[in-house]
């Protein structure tokens, strides 16, 4: 079975954090915001697992949640 290794990094911060094991597409990301009604960005990348980590990272996607 091939599973996504989604990561995302919150606005300001240089640490790529792990979010899921995911197997059914989208992912979606549930965590709230920082700040309780202000927008801010996250940048997200993922890659394949296969029982391990397969392939390369993708590019990176930045999202204003908010």
């Amino acid at each position: 079975m091939r599973a996504e290794f989604p990561q995302s990094r919150r606005q300001g911060s240089e640490t790529w954090e792990f979010l899921a094991i995911d197997i059914e597409s989208p992912y979606l990301d549930t965590s709230a915001n920082l700040t309780a009604g202000q927008a801010e960005w996250r940048d997200y990348l993922a890659r394949y697992l296969d029982g391990t980590p397969a392939g390369d990272w993708s590019a990176v996607l930045r999202v204003n949640l908010g």
